[in-house]
């Protein structure tokens, strides 16, 4: 896994790739033609908004730090929605120093990525992106765990961005 500071080039192509790979998941799984299809940007309830402690009623990504030096659940034991395959492929924030050092990915049951985030905030956008985009299915758990720096006052307010796309049965969320 690299880490880009900009969405062009290597994981620009990462990027594009997983959306085909998600419209190709969709059509076989669903039976749906890509037409009855939407690709829409990741949105905090997403994400199961009932079991992630970052989530809130103005669909900010915010969370507050609850432990430093140890994993700790930020998404618990979400189930991804019938219908919709969530694609994540970069992190953002919008703290200058962010508490957040590294993003633990499990889907179904099995680590899939571990993110170093240390330098999102030295970035000019406060942006990172992956060569190795994460995709989780349709009524597949996710799990996102933390790891914050021992620095940092628990109860810490902090804004992690998670950046990514979704295909999904058209209506679901839009309808254009």
């Amino acid at each position: 896994m690299t880490q880009y500071h900009e969405l062009r080039g290597v994981p620009l192509d990462a990027m594009n790739k997983g959306v085909e790979e998600m419209f190709r998941r969709a059509t076989k799984e669903l039976g749906l033609t890509r037409e009855e299809l939407i690709l829409r940007d990741l949105l905090p309830q997403d994400l199961c908004p009932g079991s992630a402690k970052f989530w809130a009623e103005d669909g900010q990504w915010n969370f507050t730090i609850s432990t430093t030096s140890s994993w700790t659940a930020l998404i618990d034991t979400c189930t991804i929605a019938d219908n919709r395959y969530v694609m994540i492929y970069g992190m953002g924030t919008e703290e200058s120093t962010p508490s957040v050092e590294s993003i633990k990915i499990t889907r179904a049951g099995s680590v899939a990525r571990i993110w170093n985030l240390q330098r999102v905030g030295n970035q000019d956008d406060s942006e990172m992106f992956m060569d190795d985009p994460i995709i989780v299915d349709q009524n597949t758990m996710i799990d996102v765990d933390y790891w914050a720096s021992t620095w940092r006052t628990v109860s810490t307010c902090e804004n992690l961005i998670f950046i990514g796309q979704v295909v999904e049965k058209r209506g679901l969320t839009i309808n254009p």
